[in-house]
């Protein structure tokens, strides 16, 4: 089930990119050739206009043929003849939808969901917050001069603390902005805490929240939002720290890795519904929500990842207008070609490597 699931996930987050640069492209004026949903022999297909759709056999995303992206061509419906600010239209819409995407996704997942505020309810004995004068009630709105609005917030920062020096706590109490400085608590995993229970709010649209506190609309748009960015965030941050080789190659983790999450998480789910008793209606909702969340981390991620500068890549060809508009003239279009089919080479090579990490880690986790 895992892997039906994975290949509709990627499939659709594939396709709307996809999407994204056909429907940039005909608004700009480039002629379409194709445009197919999967990979390989052609199943189906048929014209519509100068455009041909077509159903493919592998069911792993889709493609979208434009006429002089390539090569060089004299038609004026030419992605080639297009203005630069028209070309760079078109192949950063790609991205763009998977990121509007991902943000509709966030923004959906706390109205029907909730998210976890920074407001303090509960501040554990002993703890540094305890010890700092934390309060039920109080609201942390800044670290170490940082603003920060959700748990996510937090934690990130946390991630990257080591204890060695007292954080700078800001606190709305009553209207009123305070500060406490503490030293966070490391706990027997590693991690780091400040020793309170934020308080969950429910979203305006979930049902059975009980004693939660329900969020507004509004607030609900803005918490997504700060979800969503929290993410964003942290994946750019990842791959700074993967190119400034602070992070191990291994931490990657390809389609076999991220298959084999999904598939945790399913059963996670549903073992959890069963052990609860809970009817099939909540037991199905419960699977939904988390794969449509990861859906929208699957989707930011991607936009992210190919609006890098790299060959092959959106980000790539986009690096070259950027060249183009500095020089005042194209790269030729079979040395840029060439510059590509050498990046997608190395990309394959990475995606073998990080299949065979993903692999190893699956067997090592049940060996």
């Amino acid at each position: 089930m895992s892997i039906v699931i994975a290949i509709i996930i990627f499939g659709f987050i594939v396709i709307i990119h996809e999407l994204g640069h056909f429907w940039t492209a005909r608004r700009c004026g480039v002629l379409v050739e194709e445009f197919a949903v999967g990979m390989g022999p052609k199943l189906y297909s048929w014209t519509r206009g100068d455009t041909m759709y077509s159903i493919r056999l592998l069911p792993i995303g889709g493609y979208c043929r434009m006429l002089g992206e390539n090569t060089e061509d004299d038609d004026p419906r030419a992605f080639n003849t297009k203005s630069i600010p028209k070309r760079a239209a078109v192949l950063f819409a790609g991205a763009a939808v998977n990121i509007l995407f991902a943000l509709v996704i966030f923004i959906g997942i706390v109205m029907f969901g909730g998210y976890t505020s920074l407001q303090v309810s509960n501040v554990l004995a002993g703890s540094p917050a305890a010890a700092a004068g934390f309060r039920d009630g109080d609201r942390i709105v800044s670290v170490d001069g940082r603003g920060v609005r959700i748990v996510e917030d937090l934690s990130f920062i946390l991630m990257d603390y080591d204890g060695a020096k007292p954080l700078d706590i800001g606190l709305d109490r009553d209207g009123a902005l305070i500060h406490k400085t503490l030293t966070a608590m490391k706990t027997q995993d590693g991690n780091y805490i400040l020793g309170f229970n934020p308080m969950p709010k429910a979203g305006c649209f979930q049902t059975g929240i009980g004693s939660f506190q329900r969020a507004g609309f509004f607030e609900c748009v803005y918490a997504g939002f700060c979800k969503f960015w929290a993410f964003i965030y942290m994946t750019v941050y990842g791959i700074a720290r993967l190119v400034t080789l602070r992070l191990p190659m291994s931490d990657l983790s390809g389609f076999i890795g991220i298959t084999s999450t999904i598939g945790a998480v399913y059963d996670t789910n549903i073992n959890t519904g069963i052990a609860k008793h809970l009817p099939l209606a909540a037991i199905i909702a419960n699977v939904s929500y988390s794969m449509v969340l990861l859906a929208g981390m699957l989707s930011a991620a991607l936009g992210i990842f190919n609006l890098l500068p790299l060959p092959a890549l959106d980000g790539g060809r986009l690096a070259f207008l950027l060249a183009e508009a500095v020089r005042g003239k194209a790269v030729k279009p079979e040395r840029e070609g060439m510059v590509h089919l050498v990046g997608f080479v190395l990309l394959m090579v990475l995606a073998v490597f990080v299949a065979y990490n993903d692999v190893l880690k699956i067997f090592s986790r049940h060996g």
